[in-house]
């Protein structure tokens, strides 16, 4: 018994999609807290979004910086004191808006910092249409276009006709 061609259509439709989601890779930025100052990382953020990373501090004797993240009108929402070679952190956004990581060097006369930031940011999802990665798209799209074609293709093989020629590859697929 043969599968019936629209269900053939839809397993390839969802087989692509889920080989194109990409897998999440963790973002890494860096800054440079020189001596006397501090340097800044800033997250525009939805409500809700979850942001969770870590910290390498290299430079200076102590491998160390004063680390605090602020929310869109200023107020600090974490503060991890004084850090020592690095630490991890996590945040959810109670608003949406510019959250900024500060990594503070002014308690150092002459030794700058390299500051490593590595981290993911979830979105919160809440309602609306999903947005979908321009490869799941593209996969999806892809997976119609064979799907459809060889529909076309197996219908007109089945009623005797001729398959157009840049047609006749997918029926053998």
């Amino acid at each position: 018994m043969r599968v019936p061609y629209l269900l053939f259509a839809l397993a390839l439709l969802v087989f692509s999609v889920v080989l194109s989601v990409p897998v999440n890779a963790a973002t890494v930025q860096q800054c440079n807290a020189s001596a006397g100052a501090q340097c800044t990382l800033t997250f525009n953020l939805n409500n809700g979004d979850k942001v969770s990373g870590s910290v390498s501090i290299s430079g200076g004797s102590a491998n160390d910086v004063n680390f605090y993240i602020t929310n869109p009108s200023g107020g600090q929402i974490y503060n991890a004191g004084r850090i020592n070679g690095g630490t991890t952190f996590s945040f959810t956004a109670d608003t949406s808006g510019a959250y900024i990581l500060h990594f503070d060097n002014s308690f150092s006369l002459l030794a700058s910092k390299q500051v490593t930031v590595s981290y993911d940011v979830t979105s919160n999802g809440g309602g609306g249409i999903p947005e979908f990665p321009p490869q799941v798209l593209t996969a999806t799209l892809l997976a119609l276009i064979i799907g459809i074609s060889y529909l076309v293709v197996r219908q007109r093989t089945i009623r005797g006709g001729k398959a157009p020629s840049f047609l006749s590859s997918v029926a053998y697929l």
